[in-house]
């Protein structure tokens, strides 16, 4: 079962932090920017940005000016416009560990200041026993049963769902539980359905948070 691909954009952004950190910005920056790329071909901003962000650091450190400029004004930007937090990091950063030269612009945006949303905690056994999971019996609702039960409450058939994913028969048997799925296909039946796979943390405003929840 593959892993969940925001899991890989995680370890991508470390590890180019990792390797500014070294000093090894060649290729922190060649990483970076294949990243970025990419999120920008999957329309990802959360990543576009903070990817966008770090390979302007790189092209500073590798005194590729020009570049530098362009990257990291467009990642202060992108954040403050979409009322991010991230641009009020970014601008830190710069001032606090470069000699970067802020633009009038980008010194007299104000600050998004980071804000802390309360910890989601999952539902005790009680509830749970009233709907996601029965203490009568062992078994437990699967994402078999979800994907199942908000097919049915959309009122969408298995041959509309599955449609450019899988076979008819194949939904059935994950929605049965007979067939354990790919991850990659659950995600894109729940998004289908309406339900977002994201688990990872990420840089948005308050908008998005509420979306995302």
């Amino acid at each position: 079962m593959p892993v969940n691909q925001g899991f890989f954009e995680i370890i991508n952004h470390f590890t180019v932090k990792y390797l500014i950190g070294r000093k090894e910005y060649e290729t922190a920056l060649e990483i970076a920017d294949f990243h970025r790329h990419r999120m920008a071909v999957n329309i990802d901003t959360t990543f576009l940005m903070e990817l966008t962000f770090l390979a302007g650091l790189c092209c500073y450190y590798t005194r590729q000016s020009s570049l530098s400029e362009k990257y990291i004004k467009a990642a202060f930007y992108s954040a403050h416009v979409t009322e991010s937090c991230y641009a009020t990091v970014c601008r830190n950063y710069l001032t606090q560990h470069t000699d970067f030269q802020l633009s009038r612009g980008m010194s007299r945006l104000p600050d998004i200041p980071l804000r802390e949303y309360s910890r989601k905690t999952p539902p005790t056994q009680m509830s749970l026993s009233e709907g996601l999971y029965d203490t009568a019996i062992s078994s437990s609702y699967t994402l078999g049963h979800i994907i199942r039960d908000l097919r049915s409450e959309q009122k969408i058939t298995q041959t509309m769902l599955c449609q450019g994913l899988c076979s008819k028969s194949t939904l059935s048997k994950i929605e049965n539980d007979t067939l354990q799925p790919d991850i990659a296909l659950v995600e894109t039946l729940l998004q289908r359905l309406g339900l977002s796979e994201r688990i990872f943390v990420f840089w948005g405003n308050e908008k998005e948070v509420k979306l995302h929840d």
